[in-house]
């Protein structure tokens, strides 16, 4: 009589799939579903976010706000510096442009050509009059034509923002790139308590990641997880990648499942070869088991052979654990 251990991957598919083996935990509600988010007109999570955190400055006394724009201004000068988006000076430099009228601005600019023009003169009040005058003239100001009075207040409107652009490129480009590591760093607690609790879930004290199956015994295979394994997994788990998933996810619970059958196919991939070694050892004790007293001193692969009359037919120890991993292997690839 021989026995044939058959190894299959345990994929809990009772349970919802993976292996989490805790059907008693329920995934908890989502606070608020896309449905409702449009039915209060709102997109997306992010425009919920703004409308709470607009309720929550509201109520903020003045003095507070002030400090914390001051906290702002300062750890974005310091993010700008330290990424190469902005100096201190360019900062500083782009708040007063930013707070300069279109008519001044684009005056600096008029005054200083005029001097060129007019090096004679040298009289500070003749130089503020007759700049002033040729200012006014060039751009119609003082026109009873409201059309060309119109026009040059457009073209002073257009040379400010050309002579902001520089600056406000820059400055825009780093005000962006601060918001989104700010906004990072506030949805970063609640990816990382996702992924701590999944890791959580899909990693008992003993992992049941496949059985050997004889008759209709069932052996489970299990690997054992130590705390600092565990700590691997979430690092390994906290990717960008992943954290893209959590945010494009419509709730909690499909990215769960998305993130746990991750989380599982890496548990059988990196634990792979112990799953062979340990389901011979299982079907290896099952033929001493229910072997003969000689069979139960020899090795499996002798015990699965002696209904064989000639020893052509019979395998060796090791041609039958190359057997069953090549076996073990197919099934896996075909998962």
């Amino acid at each position: 009589m021989s026995y044939i251990p058959r190894f299959y991957f345990n994929d809990n598919a009772d349970n919802g799939g993976g292996v989490v083996n805790d059907p008693s935990k329920v995934v908890p509600e989502s606070l608020i579903t896309a449905d409702e988010l449009k039915e209060y007109g709102l997109e997306n999570k992010d425009q919920l976010r703004l409308i709470l955190n607009q309720h929550k400055e509201s109520k903020i006394p003045a003095a507070e706000k002030e400090k914390q724009e001051q906290l702002r201004k300062a750890s974005f000068i310091q993010f700008s510096a330290e990424n190469d988006l902005l100096k201190v000076e360019e900062v500083n430099a782009y708040e007063t442009i930013k707070s300069k009228a279109d008519r001044d601005l684009a005056f600096e600019k008029h005054l200083e050509e005029w001097k060129e023009d007019n090096p004679e003169v040298t009289d500070p009040e003749d130089i503020a009059s007759q700049a002033t005058a040729d200012f006014e003239s060039k751009y119609n100001l003082n026109s009873d034509n409201e059309k060309q009075k119109a026009r040059g207040i457009q073209k002073i409107a257009k040379e400010a923002a050309e002579l902001r652009s520089p600056l406000s490129t820059k400055y825009t480009a780093a005000e962006k790139a601060y918001q989104e590591r700010e906004a990072l760093k506030g949805k970063l607690p609640a990816f990382n308590k996702a992924i701590s609790d999944l890791v959580d879930k899909c990693t008992p004290d003993k992992l049941a990641i496949a059985k050997v199956k004889e008759g209709e015994s069932e052996i489970p295979i299990e690997v054992e997880l130590t705390k600092k394994e565990r700590e691997e997994l979430v690092s390994l788990f906290r990717t960008p990648k992943m954290y893209q998933k959590f945010e494009s996810a419509k709730d909690l619970a499909e990215f769960e499942a998305s993130a746990t059958k991750k989380i599982t196919g890496f548990l059988k991939e990196k634990y792979f070869d112990d799953v062979i070694g340990k389901s011979y050892t299982a079907g290896k004790e099952v033929g001493v088991t229910k072997g003969s007293t000689v069979g139960a001193e020899q090795p499996f692969a002798i015990v699965r052979s002696m209904g064989i009359p000639s020893s052509e037919g019979r395998k060796t120890a090791d041609q039958e654990v190359m057997d069953n991993e090549i076996e073990i292997r197919k099934k896996v690839s075909n998962r």
